[in-house]
């Protein structure tokens, strides 16, 4: 068992340099959980102007081999994404007047 754990563990990082894999391994990148992986599909060749900005999406993806079934972490965050219930926020460290850090949401 642990055998396999550590084999599928392997895989997973290793799963965007595989040739059949269907995205850019330099838009991939590797969080393991709780999701394996954000991939920002075609994020390099837009920023390029290969691509229209259209043609960009954030893809949150989990490898799974065999029988394995998403956690149920996955499964709420599967939920979160398809309710929409995302957003994009800009955080920014500021310096008060007493030379402080603070965050600050950028809205």
């Amino acid at each position: 068992m642990q055998r396999n754990v550590l084999k599928g563990q392997i895989g997973e990082q290793f799963m965007p340099f595989i040739a059949d894999f269907p995205y850019s391994s330099a838009d991939c990148r590797f969080m393991g959980e709780p999701i394996d992986y954000v991939i920002f599909h075609n994020l390099h060749a837009c920023s390029e102007s290969s691509v229209p900005i259209e043609d960009v999406k954030v893809i949150f993806a989990e490898i799974k081999t065999g029988e394995a079934k998403l956690n149920p972490r996955q499964k709420i965050l599967r939920q979160v994404i398809e309710n929409n219930q995302f957003s994009f926020e800009e955080l920014r460290i500021k310096t008060d007047k007493d030379g402080q850090n603070r965050v600050v949401y950028e809205i």
